[in-house]
């Protein structure tokens, strides 16, 4: 593709609704992150960066594992939560810097998986289909 650029896609959810659908867990899971001066964008950022959260954090904390298992502890207990709450979706943290493109996301935000499911036609034939992106420049 041309310039480096690659398209990108979430299903995403407001804020509001992790909150009302896992209100103590999501208010453990802030109160640990500000209990070690950290935020959601911030702890976003680590989730989404490569993808060793550990490292990410332990860098963070001068490699004090007690408060990164404590906060990624309370992250998994909110996951777990909404998935058993929602009957099936998985709940992901993610962050992106918005560029000028016609970004949709800024910052920190909430992706789910599990939204859609194939039809009896796309299980039956899923392995001759590939979905593929692309980018147009005008």
């Amino acid at each position: 593709m041309s310039m480096g650029t690659y398209a990108n896609h979430a299903d995403t959810i407001e804020d509001i609704f992790v909150q009302e659908t896992c209100p103590e867990e999501y208010k453990a899971l802030l109160e640990v992150l500000a209990k070690h001066d950290f935020d959601l964008d911030r702890f976003a950022s680590c989730v989404t960066d490569g993808g060793d959260i550990e490292g990410e954090l332990s860098m963070d904390f001068n490699d004090d594992y007690d408060i990164v298992k404590a906060i990624l502890d309370a992250f998994h207990e909110l996951c777990m939560t909404f998935q058993d709450k929602t009957q099936g979706l998985k709940l992901n943290l993610r962050y992106h810097v918005k560029e000028d493109r016609g970004d949709e996301v800024n910052g920190m935000f909430w992706e789910v998986e599990g939204v859609y499911g194939l039809t009896e036609a796309g299980k039956n034939n899923i392995d001759k289909v590939t979905r593929k992106f692309w980018t147009n420049f005008g």
